[in-house]
């Protein structure tokens, strides 16, 4: 069950990995859910850090079974004393009949977190009212502490290059206030319209393939430079010209789309906030009238690398996203004008209770 493909790490993914950092930093001291009970072991544990008796849980055995089930031991001192159900947990697993610890679903990862997070009540639907599925401290981030949204916009540059661009990280103001002066991510941002923020991770890149580049603007001063000779003429001729590139250019963004999908699943999977992460646990097209999008030669390339990663693929027309997950990750016309389309990137949320080191 385990979609790991031995990745190689990507320059791409820096804002990323320092969103990992900060992730990791934060979530050994703030509660990953908004509970009282996550709350308290936030606070036992982060008493323990200070200390000095944090325990590194990737060399920690489990406790025996009679001294778990004893009331001598404080259920929140030990993520072996710990029950499933104790963090919300609500996977029927291998043991669900016997006492399964905290630390159990964490070493059997491939038993447990893994192969919940392909469970068909556990997809990511954007057309649905409820975006993150999840009820488990590891993934569910009700508490709006460690998620975030970052947004790109794919442009054009001469001689045919793409890059990605206007890169913006969007959090809740607590996670914000949180990573102020550590240096630990680049430039925050809240904005008080977005629904449930710092709930989930996602990447979104927004696309128009009829923007204008660097070649276009060199042709359209051209243009201007002969308006005195045959204007008629090297207007049709600047048009072709045009259409002609947009074409040659356009049959370039599968692959480069592509990419960017491939190298932030491997670098999720390398470095993400677990050891365990599984990378993306879902890529959609958002498409608000943009014909490119929607044949098959662009469909195609996405829908084969979706499989090669095992990471499913959907395709939603923007009327069809539901106004919660619009709200939430900035799904609109404002966002996505006419003849434009959006790919998704959801990452998964996973986090290792206690640190990274788990």
């Amino acid at each position: 069950m385990n979609r790991k493909t031995k990745p190689q790490p990507s320059s791409r993914n820096s804002q990323l990995v320092q969103l990992k950092r900060a992730i990791v930093e934060l979530s050994s001291e703030l509660p990953s859910v908004a509970t009282s009970d996550c709350k308290r072991f936030k606070k036992e544990q982060l008493l323990n850090i200070l200390n000095g008796n944090y325990v590194d849980i990737s060399t920690t055995h489990e406790l025996p079974e009679e001294l778990v089930k004893s009331d001598a031991l404080n259920s929140f001192s030990h993520l072996s004393a710990m029950d499933k159900e104790l963090i919300q947990c609500d996977f029927e697993g291998p043991r669900s009949s016997h006492f399964v610890s905290v630390l159990d679903i964490h070493n059997a990862f491939d038993s447990w977190c893994g192969t919940c997070a392909l469970e068909p009540s556990k997809q990511i639907k954007l057309d649905s009212g409820l975006f993150n599925p999840y009820g488990c401290w590891r993934r569910s981030h009700t508490s709006g502490n460690l998620g975030f949204l970052m947004t790109s916009e794919l442009k054009f540059g001469s001689g045919g290059s793409m890059f990605l661009s206007n890169q913006r990280t969007f959090v809740s103001s607590s996670f914000a206030a949180q990573t102020h002066g550590r240096n630990v991510v680049g430039s925050l941002e809240w904005e008080s319209d977005q629904l449930d923020p710092s709930t989930s991770m996602v990447h979104v890149v927004h696309v128009n393939t009829q923007q204008s580049s660097e070649h276009d603007e060199l042709i359209e001063i051209e243009g201007l430079l002969g308006q005195q000779l045959l204007h008629t003429r090297r207007m049709k001729e600047v048009s072709r010209k045009s259409s002609k590139y947009n074409k040659l250019r356009n049959e370039r963004i599968p692959s480069f789309l592509a990419e960017i999908i491939k190298s932030t699943h491997d670098g999720w999977v390398i470095d993400g906030p677990s050891k365990n992460s599984i990378g993306l646990l879902a890529i959609c097209i958002v498409n608000n009238g943009c014909a490119f999008a929607e044949t098959s030669a662009f469909q195609t390339t996405i829908q084969n690398l979706s499989r090669e990663l095992r990471v499913k693929f959907t395709f939603y027309n923007l009327p069809e996203v539901s106004d919660y997950v619009a709200r939430h990750l900035f799904l609109d016309k404002n966002h996505i004008p006419d003849g434009t389309f959006s790919l998704v990137m959801v990452l998964d949320p996973l986090i290792d209770l206690g640190g990274h080191s788990i």
